[in-house]
Formats: structure tokens, C-alpha cells, sequence
């Protein structure tokens, strides 16, 4: 019976070992990816988050875990997430959503992101994963690309008026020229 227990207890005990083993992996892992990525509850409540997820928008991790996600996002594309794949069963099979938005950090600013969210089972329950990257750069980037677009199409007219301009010139020359040797003659 004594032999029994103990190897009842140890196979617990090895159990719960492994089970934190893979916690441990998987925070690790989590927290070494440059994106927010953050759990949800089928009602949008926070479950999960990594250190990307609140730092960024300047918030601690108690903060973050009693966000909605009507709190991080615009409140019309909580609600469009949330009835997408949290109102679903995971046997329809969604798929992902994925939006452009922006997160509301601590003091007001608007970060812009790009959100991948899909309904998942996490631990037995049904939730929905969200992944978001910061765009503000391709954003900028994109504002630089018009720019310089359009200093191209300014200056491509700049020089279809001055090769018209030197056509004309030059037409104009050819003319005077023939007044120019009539005049000497």
C-alpha cells in the first residue's frame, strides 16, 4: 500500500513537472517574440498576454489582464472580432481575421497595428488569439513612397515642358535664322 502511494505521488509529481517544464517552454518562447500576442475570453476579457502585448502601450501586467478588448482596440472592431469568432463554434472553423487598427496605450496615443486573430483551444477552453504587429514604420514608409512618387511625376512634367520648350526654342531659331540671312542679303 506504502509502495502504492509513493508511486502514485511520484507519477504526480512527474506529471506536474512536466507540465511546468512545458509552461516554462512555452513562456519562453512567448516572451522572445517581437509581436503583441495576447488570449482572449469568448467575451473579449484578457487572459494571456506576452511582455510586447502591455509594455508598449505602457501598461503593467495586472493593468493589461483586467483590459477588455474593447479597451485595446476600437470599440467597433472589438465587437466585429468578437462576434466572428467568439460567438462561433470552433467546428464552423472561422478561420482568421485580419484588420488594421490601432491600440490605445496608457496616455491616449493610438499605436498602428496589424491584427491576426483566430478562435483557438487553449487548456480546454475555447478562446480567441490575437497577434499584432506594429505598422507605424511600413506606414511611414508607404507616406515617403507617395511623396517620392509624386516629386517623380513633378519633375517627368518639368521635363516634358522643357524638351517642349527647347523644341519650340529651336523651331523658333530655324525661323529667325531665315529672316537673319535676308536681313544680310
Amino acid at each position: 500500500w506504502e509502495f502504492e502511494q509513493l508511486s502514485q505521488a511520484f507519477n504526480f509529481m512527474l506529471a506536474n513537472l512536466k507540465d511546468a517544464e512545458e509552461q516554462s517552454r512555452y513562456k519562453e518562447l512567448l516572451e522572445n517574440v517581437d509581436d503583441a500576442v495576447y488570449i482572449l475570453d469568448r467575451d473579449g476579457n484578457v487572459l494571456e498576454a506576452n511582455e510586447a502585448a502591455y509594455s508598449r502601450l505602457g501598461y503593467t501586467p495586472e493593468e493589461f489582464f483586467d483590459l477588455n478588448l474593447s479597451d485595446i482596440i476600437p470599440q467597433k472592431e472589438a465587437r466585429s472580432v468578437i462576434e466572428q469568432l467568439g460567438r462561433e463554434n470552433l467546428e464552423k472553423n472561422p478561420g482568421k481575421i485580419t484588420l488594421e487598427t490601432t491600440h490605445a496605450g496608457t496616455k491616449g496615443e493610438r499605436i498602428p497595428v496589424e491584427i491576426q486573430s483566430r478562435a483557438i483551444t487553449y487548456r480546454g477552453r475555447n478562446v480567441i488569439l490575437n497577434v499584432a504587429r506594429d505598422v507605424t514604420a511600413r506606414i511611414e514608409a508607404e507616406k515617403e513612397k507617395r511623396q517620392l512618387e509624386t516629386q517623380l511625376i513633378h519633375s517627368q512634367k518639368m521635363e516634358a515642358v522643357g524638351t517642349l520648350a527647347g523644341g519650340i526654342a529651336h523651331d523658333f531659331n530655324n525661323l529667325l535664322m531665315g529672316i537673319q540671312g535676308y536681313i544680310s542679303l
